[in-house]
Parts: C-alpha cells; structure tokens; sequence
C-alpha cells in the first residue's frame, strides 16, 4: 500500500485488498482491552476507586448482583419505538451492552472507501451524538489492523466529539484514553475537542474545521426525537464541515422501520442536492440523480460474543445472543465519487427488470448484493442493480448457493452488501412473486470488490 502524493490517500494493490479483505474472512473478535476498560469504568464508579484485575472473569465478579439487574432492566426497555430514548442514570446499562455491539458497524462503510482508494492515513473525524464512543473506537480498531498490517506507514486519528449527555463524553474520553494505550506504536490517537452539546436544526458549525470524515450512528431515528424530523438541515449545516474530498457516513439500526427512515433521508438529501451516495445504493446502468426507493434490506457485521454478553445471558438477559448485528447505513459525498463506476458496456448482460423477459433462459448479470441470509452451509443473496424498485409486493431477485460452490469459484472472502457480483450463464426461473438465477454447470460467478 502506497500514499498517493496529490490527494494523501491509500492506495491498494490487489496484495492489499487481500490482506483488507482478510479482515472481514473470520468473525470479528471483540479485544479483551475494550471489555476491560468497560469494566474498570464501571467499577471505578460503582466503587470510586480504581480497580486492577487480570482477566475479564475477575472483573465480572466484582459487579454488583443488583447492579446487574438493573442494567438488565434498562437494556430491556431503554428503546421504546413510542417515546424518545431517555438515557438518565443508564449511561452505564447502555455503555456494558450498546457499547460492544455497535463498535464493528462502522467497518463496512470504511471498507467501501478503502476499496476506492478514499481513506486516508490521517484522518480528522467529526462524531455527532458520540455517545460513549462506540463509532470512534470502531475506527480505531480498522486503523489498528492497517496499523498491524503495514507496520512501516504512520497513521492518525484526530477526533471531535459532539454529544448532548455529559456522562457520555466523560465516558468517551476514559474509553478513548485506553484505545490509544492500546494501539501500535505507528497509529496516534488524539482528541481534538469534545463538545457538550445539543445538535439540531439551528446548530452552528462555523467554529470547527473542516474534516475528512463525519460520522453520525443511532442519532437520526426515530428514537432520538426530533432528529429525524431536523435530519435535513442538520446535514446541510455538517456539509460545509466536510472537506471537498470528505465523507459522511450515517448509520442506523438494522430493523424495518429504521432502514425505511434512513432511506427516506437519503432520498431527500440527494433529491435536494445536498450531498451524492457513494455507497451502497447506486446505479451501476445509469446515474442516480433522484432517490425514491424505501426498501427493506441490511447490513449484518458477525462477531463473536464478547465475554461480557455471555455473562449477562447467565444473568438473565435475553438480547444479547446475535452473532449477526443488523444495521443499515449510507455513505455520503459531495464530490460526485461513488463506489463504482457506471457500467459502460451493456453488451451480453440484462438488467434485473428485464428478467420476467427472460424465464427459462441463461443470462449474464451484474448487480450489487443488497443482502446474504447465512443459512449455515449455504447463502442467499439478495441482488439489485438499480434497474428495479423494491416497493411492497414487488419481485425481489435471489442467488442460491453453497459455501463450497463460493470456493470453487475463487471466493475466499465473506460476501458483503454493497459488493458488485457478476453472474454468467445462470437459468432464470419465478418462484412465488421472485425471481431465481439457477446455477449451471458452467455458470460463472465473481466478486468485483
């Protein structure tokens, strides 16, 4: 990996991607430094002292039973779809649970950059509705695999906190204190500012400086009152924040009425010419330039339990046993890059609207993955390349196929949504309301990442 002289960004050779794409082969693992740091915060104010301890399992043992309970309480009921989230006296409930299932969403979208050759090795982030860091610590920890990967490159991570709730940014800063203990001597880690603060549709920015990427994760549903209602000039006035070559990236939970949200505000962002997509929702036939599609469709990050969640299960907790973490997301521009280009040759290839054309015969595609149900030994893939609107009751188009069939193709690494896929020489069949794409003996599948 290279830094390209004219615009400082990483430049990835295909070794590179490999060793990216690597990240993403096997399950994340939550680091044992995050749960403990969780831990010793807690500690240290439940028992106003600092607490050292050798092993998660240590630490564990020293949280009060009723302590427990009621964290468990509050993790059950913090979210009510009906009112807004009131995180009085659960800043630490939210902190044990939230905290570690929220950390590896952000590394997706900064795989989409990655991929483009868009990130760069000093970054200066702007994280609105921080909370208790989860996005910052995300990452830090993508860093730290580049970090550990290219030893020999220096890396910096310079960070603006923005959050409403005090004992958050108090939080953030004692979480982001130990990540930076933790990093390899080749990533620095600093804070810039952390500022209290209520962000809404008046919010003046003008004081910060521009930055190379703004975050925003669980802050514009519906959950978090009148942000999703401000959600427009909220991101026209973070706009002037981003530099000319910057992102934003905003990402929400992984259920129905989220996505459709999140969807509604891509809509309105892009149909107002505020900001362009980059990722994951493009054309690749035709640029985009209105956005109207409110379809149901997420990402999944898979992690292993983390000690922490093991425990409050034995604790009572009914929550915590996804190993797949829902979530959707959008990455915003304003510089007219998207992930990929537009499809300049359209010989030998049907678009995904046309399929009821073709039932019963082989066609060649190309489409992004909008979604991979896991069924153990086999995928579903969910496909769209922007041809088709996926409105309710409409055909959706699927891929079934095995994990060895993936192997003996050449794909070694997870499939993700937002990839392009290029499928030749698939029979296309209608089951139901959905289309089909069969394997055959000679079909050919592979992944443009």
């Amino acid at each position: 990996m290279k830094i390209d002289e004219l615009d400082n960004t990483l430049v990835c050779d295909n070794e590179d991607y490999n060793t990216i794409l690597s990240y993403f082969k096997e399950y994340r693992v939550l680091p044992d430094y995050i749960e403990k740091s969780i831990l010793k915060i807690i500690l240290r104010h439940l028992l106003n002292k600092p607490i050292i301890r050798n092993t998660i399992d240590e630490y564990l043992e020293l949280i009060p039973d009723e302590f427990i309970r009621k964290a468990i309480f509050d993790i059950n009921t913090m979210f009510n779809p009906q009112l807004k989230s009131d995180y009085s006296h659960r800043h630490f409930a939210y902190l044990l649970y939230y905290l570690p299932a929220n950390v590896f969403k952000i590394w997706k979208p900064l795989l989409d950059l990655q991929l483009r050759n868009t990130l760069k090795p000093h970054m200066r982030v702007l994280d609105i509705g921080t909370g208790p860091a989860s996005v910052p610590l995300g990452i830090i920890e993508y860093y730290k695999a580049l970090a550990d990967s290219y030893p020999n490159m220096s890396f910096t991570l310079d960070f603006t906190l923005i959050e409403a709730e005090k004992e958050f940014l108090d939080i953030a800063e004692k979480i982001l204190f130990f990540a930076a203990d933790a990093a390899p001597s080749n990533l620095t880690i600093n804070i810039e500012k952390m500022i209290c603060a209520t962000v809404s549709e008046d919010s003046d920015f003008n004081n910060l400086n521009r930055f190379d990427l703004i975050t925003m994760s669980n802050f514009l549903n519906i959950n978090e009152g009148e942000n999703y209602t401000h959600s427009l000039p909220i991101i026209v006035s973070l706009k002037d924040c981003l530099k000319d070559d910057g992102s934003m990236i905003v990402i929400e939970p992984g259920e129905e009425k989220s996505c459709k949200y999140i969807k509604r505000i891509r809509n309105t962002v892009v149909n107002e010419k505020v900001l362009n997509v980059f990722s994951p929702c493009i054309g690749l036939w035709e640029e985009k330039k209105r956005y109207n599609c409110e379809c149901f469709s997420m990402t999944r990050c898979f992690w292993k339990l983390p000690h922490i969640f093991h425990y409050l299960v034995s604790k009572g907790l009914h929550k915590a046993k996804r190993i797949d973490v829902p979530f959707n997301y959008v990455v915003f521009r304003k510089d007219d890059i998207k992930k990929y280009d537009i499809l300049q040759n359209a010989q030998h290839l049907i678009k995904l609207k046309d399929l009821n054309q073709h039932i019963g015969e082989t066609v060649n595609i190309i489409a992004l993955i909008r979604s991979v149900i896991d069924n153990k030994n086999a995928l579903s893939i969910n496909l769209c390349d922007g041809s088709c609107s996926f409105s309710k009751g409409s055909p959706a188009v699927w891929i079934k196929i095995t994990k060895e069939q993936l192997r003996n193709f050449g794909i070694n690494t997870p499939l993700i949504s937002a990839e392009r896929i290029t499928i030749k020489k698939a029979l296309v069949s209608i089951k139901g309301n959905n289309y089909y794409l069969q394997l055959k003996k000679d079909t050919r599948i592979m992944i443009d990442y």
